[in-house]
């Protein structure tokens, strides 16, 4: 897509750092971002995608060397990674980024919050750069060869006591294994020979899409800020609120893994929604769309587009 060009990984300004990411197989190294002002001479045109997180941070952490060096780039451009709608600053807080360049943008990785809407609300272009994962490497398991496991994300819920308890009291032969500094090699295999894994974060998480991808079930709440419409909720899967996964959550377990033919069934069928969502094809035509500069959603400013 961009032959001409040379991506580096890097940390955030700071003085804590690391070279290498171990958490999933890779041989990517990693800068710190001091390596790149000293080292990075003779560029002409520098995109850097920020985490949402970190997009209000970024200038602030920037020392006069740092911004010296941006300053002297013909075309430096910042793209801000709107990976979670819920952690992205306020408009108001992303704009110490305008005093390294005027060319802000950002990329959604949700269908769902890739809107117009969106896009006005803090007057950058948008674009839904979307995401694939290749799970062509990953063992499934038959039916049959599954434990009788259930992972849980780590992540904090109101309702997640309430369903750990109830699945301790009513479904107490199967394990609970909570994910936590688990390699992702090791995560994809753990959830491939679990029944269910169940999402207590987005909802429309890797806790949720990943499983079927591997032949299994992931399980989640109805989160209308990160599914994509309400159509998922015809996956018995899905539950539309807490309470009700509360109330059902062990029903549906017991039921579907004494029925091979009907888990099978929801596992392909959630595959196949996950697929035509996020297909490699799409996928590539979004991310050259993006470097070509062709993207998805300008801001408009009174009726009238903001270039």
């Amino acid at each position: 897509i961009c032959p001409d060009a040379q991506c580096v990984i890097t940390t955030f300004p700071s003085k804590v750092t690391y070279a290498h990411n171990t958490f999933f197989k890779n041989d990517e190294k990693i800068y710190r971002w001091e390596q790149i002002v000293n080292n990075a001479k003779n560029v002409k045109e520098l995109i850097i995608h920020i985490p949402e997180y970190f997009s209000d941070k970024f200038s602030t952490a920037l020392t006069n060397k740092d911004f010296k060096f941006l300053k002297q780039i013909e075309n430096v451009q910042i793209n801000i990674l709107n990976q979670n709608i819920e952690l992205m600053p306020e408009p108001e807080k992303i704009k110490g980024l305008y005093k390294i360049t005027n060319n802000v943008t950002q990329t959604i990785a949700h269908d769902r919050y890739a809107t117009q809407e969106v896009c006005d609300k803090w007057q950058i272009p948008t674009h839904f750069l979307s995401v694939h994962i290749d799970t062509s490497g990953y063992r499934s398991y038959a039916f049959e060869e599954k434990e009788k496991i259930i992972v849980l994300s780590p992540d904090e819920a109101p309702y997640k006591e309430a369903i750990v308890k109830k699945l301790k009291q009513e479904l107490p032969d199967f394990k609970l294994i909570t994910v936590e500094n688990m390699p992702f090699d090791e995560y994809m295999d753990l959830i491939a020979k679990a029944y269910f894994t169940i999402s207590f974060g987005e909802g429309f998480d890797g806790y949720f899409l990943l499983p079927p991808l591997v032949g299994s079930i992931g399980v989640a709440v109805y989160n209308e800020k990160f599914f994509p419409n309400e159509h998922w909720l015809e996956l018995e899967n899905v539950f539309a609120n807490q309470e009700r996964m509360i109330q059902f959550i062990t029903k549906t377990i017991d039921s579907y893994s004494k029925d091979k033919a009907s888990y099978e069934n929801l596992s392909i069928k959630a595959k196949k929604w996950h697929d035509n969502l996020y297909s490699l094809e799409d996928f590539k035509h979004n991310l050259k769309a993006f470097y070509d500069h062709i993207y998805k959603y300008r801001p408009v400013n009174n009726g009238e587009i903001n270039k």
